[in-house]
């Protein structure tokens, strides 16, 4: 697990820890998603928490694991953006790229969670 600030510049921090932990181990497809997927979810910890983040990755089988914690007890909700109207989408990006995802609260705030099939 890694723990980030609640800055934007986190965010690519995360998604650079990521890929170093999976380049070379898994299909570039399945690395994009896992990258997007990460993207999302510490962006959402950033903008909408509005608190530092933890970051962690658990590989069993042919699943990956993807944990994204934030210390706020609110919890997201799919929204259907405009298609005009930037940003609102990084939850319905999860639903398109995750196996399964999911909201569990914390007693310090929650963990967003997304698995993707490894290829």
């Amino acid at each position: 697990m890694t723990a980030y600030p609640c800055d934007i510049t986190a965010v690519t921090a995360a998604r650079h820890r990521v890929r170093d932990v999976w380049a070379g181990t898994t299909s570039p497809d399945t690395l994009d998603d896992a990258l997007l997927i990460v993207s999302e979810l510490a962006a959402n910890a950033v903008n909408h928490a509005r608190t530092p983040f933890t970051v962690e990755v658990q590989r069993s089988g042919d699943l990956a694991l993807l944990i994204v914690c934030d210390e706020s007890p609110v919890q997201p909700v799919v929204r259907h953006s405009d298609p005009s109207t930037p940003g609102g989408r990084g939850l319905a990006l999860l639903n398109l790229l995750a196996h399964s995802w999911g909201i569990t609260p914390t007693p310090h705030g929650k963990q967003v969670w997304a698995t993707i099939k490894i290829t």
